[in-house]
């Protein structure tokens, strides 16, 4: 199993960083005033160098690890670094980037951190966020329903240039995010860019402790429930198992489909999905196999046999029997991903919407040293049928437009500008049970299991 902790943010990186430069130009080039030759010759011999050099040749599994372009990049990375930053975590993050992009390295203060909030629930401003390039603006993923950000007026897709009149490019994400949290009651001001007319804005958000809630109940029919899982992590089954409760003590009769709604969920933690995954198995069946450098793992459903796994009887017996469908689009990712295809393979679930992200890497928080972590791929995902939607993403069995056209929502109540769903349910609704790939070999996806290059997130 993965301890893959949830550090509240998702990190998807679009940009390679990569060093074209050679040891030995490196050496020969002009150094800037603020790199020490010794200092960076020490950091370079140190076992914390050597410590990440054998992490990555062990267990990475990006690719070959070239320690020439990695000696460029913190090379780079110390020409370039802020003050706040020591030469150390400098030179570590930039050479780590030029090994994976998506990789992640937290100094002693982010690692600590870490180790404390493994729970949820932190002070913030209550947004999931991330960035495609080292040096780029902080995007604003979903402000948590009713929490501090959002009530402040922070939008899907605002970029955050600026956080207390301090510019976010020269720092990392980690230290970006550090500097959002703060003690509750306190306020941050964040410079943000709206719009393709990146028009600038200030937003004063006052600090509070967040309650992540990871599963949501959202309108839908007499005969569809829809439950949309915004992220999974180790309460999301806690969550479902409310939601499901809801449900099933809300309405009569019990709904006899339901919608499990993944767009824009990015995954989380994969021993999370496993947890989701049991919520619907009640035999441990396979959920994803993960390819490793030293070979394949078949990954379980985990189900209330185990002890960390809890789940009314009555909300587990609807979910085993309940006919399902899910809703996807192009950033539904990676573990969310694995959901999606493990529910179409193992109970036959129809799948609504756009080809998925086609992201299938796992990556796992690793200790280097005592004091100071690293999130590295370490592997990456296949369905439990050997289907692959790295890069391709899952092709759905009933494609929906990504701008469909605008649709009445008078017969499904609440559910007015999600045309999405609407269209999902109207399907649903029909007596052959919806259109699609129902009548043919499911499986679907990308990658080995057929299917070309879908779409990208932005």
């Amino acid at each position: 199993m993965h301890a893959i902790r949830q550090l509240g943010a998702v990190v998807v990186c679009a940009v390679s960083f990569t060093c074209s430069q050679t040891l030995a130009q490196t050496q020969a080039a002009a150094v800037p005033a603020s790199i020490n030759r010794t200092d960076e010759a020490a950091i370079i011999a140190s076992p914390r160098w050597r410590d990440l050099m054998t992490l990555l040749r062990e267990v990475g599994f990006r690719g070959e690890v070239d320690e020439t372009a990695m000696v460029a990049a913190c090379h780079d990375g110390l020409a370039t670094r802020s003050a706040d930053f020591s030469a150390v975590d400098a030179c570590l993050t930039s050479a780590l980037w030029s090994w994976d992009s998506s990789s992640s390295y937290f100094p002693a203060a982010a690692t600590a951190r870490n180790r404390r909030d493994g729970n949820p629930g932190i002070i913030g401003i209550g947004a999931e966020l991330e960035r495609d390039a080292p040096h780029g603006p902080i995007r604003v993923v979903s402000p948590l329903t009713e929490g501090p950000g959002e009530r402040a007026g922070l939008r899907p897709r605002d970029l955050i240039v600026g956080i207390d009149g301090r510019a976010v490019a020269p720092l990392t994400l980690e230290q970006a995010i550090a500097r959002i949290r703060g003690p509750s009651g306190s306020v941050v001001r964040l410079e943000i860019e709206r719009g393709s007319s990146r028009k600038r804005l200030s937003v004063q958000v006052t600090r509070e402790r967040v309650h992540v809630v990871d599963v949501k109940r959202l309108p839908g029919t007499a005969r569809v429930a829809v439950l949309r899982i915004i992220w999974i992590s180790g309460s999301t089954v806690e969550d479902l198992a409310k939601r499901v409760g809801e449900i099933l003590s809300a309405t009569a009769p019990t709904p006899d489909t339901l919608v499990v709604d993944l767009r824009a969920c990015r995954g989380g933690n994969l021993d999370a999905a496993l947890q989701v995954g049991g919520a619907f198995s009640t035999d441990g069946t396979i959920v994803a196999r993960e390819l490793t450098r030293n070979g394949e793992l078949a990954l379980s459903a985990a189900t209330s046999a185990e002890p960390h796994v809890e789940f009314p009887v009555a909300a587990r017996q609807w979910l085993a029997h309940v006919r399902i469908a899910v809703l996807v689009d192009a950033t539904t990712a990676n573990d969310a991903e694995a959901l999606a295809q493990f529910l179409r393979e193992e109970r036959g679930a129809q799948i609504f919407g756009q080809r998925t992200y086609g992201l299938a890497g796992v990556r796992t928080l690793l200790n280097i040293g005592e004091d100071v972590q690293v999130r590295i791929r370490t592997g990456r995902l296949i369905s439990s049928r050997r289907v692959a939607w790295e890069d391709g993403g899952l092709k759905p069995d009933v494609a929906l437009p990504a701008s469909p056209p605008a649709v009445p929502a008078s017969e499904f109540f609440g559910s007015d500008g999600d045309t999405a769903l609407v269209l999902a349910l109207r399907s649903l609704e029909t007596p052959s049970g919806g259109a699609g790939a129902a009548d043919g070999d499911r499986s679907g996806g990308g990658g080995e299991g057929g299917g070309g290059a879908g779409p990208k997130a932005e």
